[in-house]
C-alpha cells in the first residue's frame, strides 16, 4: 500500500504522482507533528492547470520533458514506495520563452508542504510569466504563501530553475538541486551546491518557513543551437549526469520517443540501480530535459 492508502504503479507516472503529490487540502494548515512517510496528511496546495496537463501534451511539439518519483523506504516486507518531496515541471512556449525547474522538499522539514507551494505559484498560468524577474517573483510568492500557511511549522526546500527568453538562459538557484549545460562533447555544471562541506546532507542554504527568503544565486549564459540544460535532484548522483548518459537521452527523442518517457526511464534505472546497494532508504528522484533551438 502506498503512503495515500492506496497501491500505485510500480513505476508511477508524472502524472500519477502529480495527482497524488498536489492533491488539495481543505484545512490548508501545514501539520508540523505528521509522522514522516506515512503520514496521510496532504500538501494544503491547489492542483495548477500548468500541472494538469500530460507530459505528452506538453512535449508533443517541444524538446522539453520533466520527470518526478517517488523514492523508497525498506520495512519488514521489502521495499515500498514513500512520498515524494520533490517537484518538477518545465514547458516551452509558443513565444519561444522556456523554463523549468526541481524543487526539493527537505524530507526533515515537511518539505513537500514547501516545494509544492513553489511548484504551484511558479507554474500556474504561466502564459504571463513572460519575464525572469517576474519568474522570481512567483518564486517568491510561492515562499510567502508557505510562510503564511505553516501557522508555525518548519517546512524548507531546494529550488533550481531555468528561464530562456531567446537564446539567454538565467538560473535562479538555492540548495543542492543542480543545472547543467551540455554544449556538444562538452558538460559543465552550472550551480553550486550549498551544502556544509563536512556534512554533505546538511544545507547551508535553502527557502524554508524559519528564515527570510534566502540570496539566490543567479548565473546566465547565452545559449547555442542544441544546448541541452538538464536539472536534477540530489536523488540523481552527479556520476549518472554525464555526457554518455544525456546525449542517449536527447538521441531517443529525436527518434520519436516522448521526452517524459525517456526521463522515466533514465530515473527509474536509477532508482533501481540505487536500491539493490541501499539499506533502507533510496532518495526521490527528479529531472527537467530541455533541448535549446536558436531563436531566429
Amino acid at each position: 500500500m502506498s503512503d495515500f492508502g492506496e497501491t500505485p504503479p510500480n513505476h508511477p507516472s508524472i502524472t500519477y504522482m502529480l495527482r497524488r503529490f498536489l492533491r488539495p487540502n481543505t484545512k490548508n494548515t501545514l501539520q508540523p507533528k505528521a509522522t514522516e512517510g506515512v503520514t496521510s496528511t496532504q500538501p494544503p496546495i491547489e492542483k495548477p492547470q500548468e500541472l494538469r496537463k500530460t507530459p505528452e501534451a506538453i512535449s508533443r511539439t517541444t524538446h522539453v520533458g520533466f520527470f518526478s518519483r517517488p523514492g523508497l523506504d525498506r520495512d519488514n516486507k521489502g521495499w515500498r514506495l514513500k512520498r515524494n518531496d520533490d517537484v518538477a515541471y518545465a514547458e516551452k512556449r509558443q513565444n519561444g520563452i522556456a523554463y523549468g525547474f526541481v524543487a526539493d522538499g527537505v524530507s526533515s522539514a515537511k518539505g513537500w508542504f514547501m516545494a509544492g507551494k513553489l511548484g504551484s505559484h511558479v507554474s500556474k498560468n504561466s502564459g504571463s510569466m513572460n519575464t525572469f524577474d517576474s519568474f522570481l517573483t512567483r518564486i517568491k510568492n510561492g515562499y510567502q504563501d508557505a510562510l503564511k500557511s505553516s501557522q508555525g511549522g518548519r517546512s524548507a526546500s531546494t529550488f533550481t530553475g531555468f528561464f530562456v527568453e531567446g537564446n539567454h538562459m538565467r538560473v535562479a538557484h538555492v540548495g543542492d538541486t543542480k543545472l547543467f549545460v551540455l554544449r556538444g562533447g562538452d558538460l559543465r555544471k552550472i550551480t553550486e551546491d550549498h551544502q556544509d562541506p563536512y556534512q554533505k546532507n546538511r544545507l547551508t542554504r535553502s527557502i524554508n518557513t524559519v528564515q527570510d527568503f534566502p540570496v539566490m544565486d543567479m548565473p546566465e549564459m547565452d545559449l547555442q543551437d542544441g544546448d541541452i540544460i538538464f536539472v536534477c535532484s540530489d536523488g540523481i548522483p552527479e556520476e549518472y549526469v554525464n555526457v554518455k548518459n544525456l546525449k542517449s537521452i536527447d538521441q531517443k527523442i529525436n527518434s520519436g520517443s516522448q521526452p517524459h518517457t525517456v526521463l522515466k526511464e533514465f530515473v527509474d534505472s536509477i532508482v533501481d540501480q540505487k536500491s539493490k546497494k541501499a539499506i533502507s532508504h533510496v532518495d526521490d528522484a527528479s529531472a527537467v530535459f530541455y533541448r535549446h533551438q536558436v531563436s531566429r
